[in-house]
């Protein structure tokens, strides 16, 4: 047998649950975008850095690059480049990953093993400089930012959930009264309902009934009025 408050409440957890999967959503993608805006720009302030440093002449023309088993503190994340302008590397802060070169100032995107990575790049008169970084990493950043709301939203949603039982149970009231006036009535006992403190929602209801209730009455009256003056005429004919 179907129960009108187990719908409503699968229907409600299941609005919530749906509404917290989007609002999850939502995070990720704003959060993204917010990341990546802050971090282009921080490439970009990475790569003049860079530059700056080498047109400088503090650095060598060819500083000894990371050896390439070696791990570089950010993993791969972030890495700056430095070419000639022909092309020829003269240093990778990770030379385990093969970058493209590219003239081309300004940001940029392209991909390295399957891997998509951003880029921004400064050409000076003499040497090319670029900071990049994977982009698995960004969305790996916005993931475990917006998974930060799950738990969040996982107490907000049991919260809920135990405020609607409550709700329901208090919205359910009017329909006990009303159930426990209508299993009190017989065929002797049509009285109406009181409907004065009835929601909005059971005037409908309650209506019908009383109507039907009214009916019946008027039935029982005519069945007995039929009945008195049968008795009569049989008691006159007698």
């Amino acid at each position: 047998m179907r129960s009108l408050r187990g719908d409503l409440m699968k229907w409600l957890l299941g609005a919530l649950g749906f509404g917290s999967l989007v609002l999850v959503m939502v995070a990720y993608v704003v959060t993204l975008g917010e990341m990546n805006e802050v971090l282009d720009e921080n490439l970009k302030e990475v790569a003049e850095a860079v530059a700056q440093y080498h047109a400088s002449a503090q650095v060598s023309a060819k500083p000894t690059p990371t050896k390439s088993g070696e791990k570089s503190d950010d993993d791969g994340d972030l890495v700056s480049l430095v070419w000639q302008r022909d092309g020829t590397p003269i240093f990778s802060s990770n030379p385990r990953f093969a970058l493209r070169f590219t003239d081309v100032p300004g940001p940029g995107r392209f991909e390295v093993a399957g891997e998509e990575w951003r880029t921004y790049t400064v050409v000076l008169s003499d040497t090319v400089v670029q900071a990049a970084q994977r982009t698995t990493a960004r969305h790996q950043m916005a993931v475990e930012s917006a998974s930060k709301l799950f738990i969040p939203l996982v107490a907000l949603i049991l919260l809920l959930a135990g405020l609607i039982v409550v709700a329901l149970r208090r919205g359910m009231r009017p329909w006990n009264e009303a159930t426990g006036q209508i299993a009190r009535r017989s065929a002797i006992s049509l009285e109406p309902i009181a409907s004065e403190n009835m929601p909005r929602e059971m005037q409908p209801l309650v209506g019908a009934f009383n109507e039907l209730m009214q009916r019946l009455s008027n039935a029982f009256s005519m069945q007995r009025r039929f009945v008195a003056d049968a008795a009569h005429e049989l008691r006159r004919l007698g």
